[in-house]
């Protein structure tokens, strides 16, 4: 009837409401594609003096059309300077990409617990670990590889405190 009324063919009206199973095929599944992503890192503390310190970062990924779901290691605090930041996490997360070409921007969130310590020149270090989360925005690359890249600002949001450790006891 909507086909008369709105000059469509019968393939053009058909919907999941009104097509039986003898006219349809067996629907294929796409398989998760596994996928390694290996990174260079820098970060830096929001509010300390400290600076900008290298690291790792190694991302498994399981996805499946524009959802990944990823197991995420990063560790770091290489730099020439006396005040910066050492780091350590492991995280769960999800990433979703805006796009489906080989080059796509996505953004994500996840879970981590991580390990972080803040050094700074002539005094004592601070220092902490536990539960926190994440946010991250960036563009991926070589999307059809098992193996690929992604440039991204990934924000870490820390829920517990670091505490100055002292070099005397009480």
């Amino acid at each position: 009837v909507a086909g008369l009324v709105e000059h469509k063919s019968l393939e053009q009206t058909e919907s999941v409401d009104n097509v039986v199973s003898s006219e349809s095929r067996t629907p294929k599944q796409k398989t998760v594609q596994p996928g390694v992503i290996l990174g260079l890192t820098g970060q830096s503390a929001v509010g300390g003096p400290t600076t900008a310190s290298g690291g790792i970062e190694i991302d498994m990924q399981f996805r499946l059309k524009s959802l990944a779901l990823l197991g995420q290691g990063r560790a770091g605090g290489i730099g020439s300077s006396d005040n910066k930041l050492g780091y350590a996490s492991l995280g769960v997360g999800v990433r979703y990409f805006l796009t489906d070409s080989d080059v796509a921007p996505f953004i994500g969130g996840g879970l981590m617990f991580a390990y972080f310590q803040a050094n700074e020149a002539n005094t004592s270090a601070y220092s902490g670990s536990g539960f926190g989360g994440y946010g991250e925005v960036g563009l991926g690359f070589m999307r059809s590889s098992r193996v690929g890249a992604l440039v991204a600002l990934h924000i870490d949001f820390p829920m517990f405190s670091l505490k100055q450790s002292t070099d005397y006891y009480y």
